[in-house]
């Protein structure tokens, strides 16, 4: 309620301090618009075509000629290397599950015979030890 008072008072303000600004000032009237002609407005519709040119494009290097097959050359260059990176990157994320399966697998059948291979040239070590120390 006070709230509601305060505003209407603030309001009341502003109206009279702007009333007291308006009774000193004459109203103001927007500038006129600028008086424009055709005559004023340039058309462009000559393309100029002097020695300025012709030296401009003597000065110029000549675009090398490129044929059909350098043009399909230069493309498969830059594209060849991102097209071996993605394909690199999908076989390996599908090769590889299958290759370590297939890795694990050989070591488990091959441990076995790893496993005997070492027992057998352990036993054979230390008859070769006491055989020295025999000497």
């Amino acid at each position: 309620m006070e709230g509601e008072r305060n505003d209407e008072h603030f309001e009341e303000v502003l109206g009279r301090l702007d009333s007291l600004i308006r009774r000193g000032q004459p109203p103001v009237q927007p500038p006129p618009p600028p008086q424009v002609s055709e005559a004023t407005i340039p058309v462009l519709t000559e393309i100029y075509d002097g020695p300025v040119i012709e030296q401009l494009e003597a000065a110029l290097p000549a675009a090398p000629q490129i044929s059909d097959q350098e043009k399909l050359e230069q493309a498969v260059s830059t594209v060849l290397p991102m097209m071996v990176e993605i394909l690199e990157e999908t076989l390996i994320k599908e090769v590889r599950p299958a290759m370590d399966s297939a890795l694990k697998r050989v070591l488990e059948d091959l441990r076995p015979q790893i496993e005997g291979m070492l027992r057998q040239r352990l036993q054979t070590l230390p008859a070769q030890g006491d055989a020295e120390s025999e000497d």
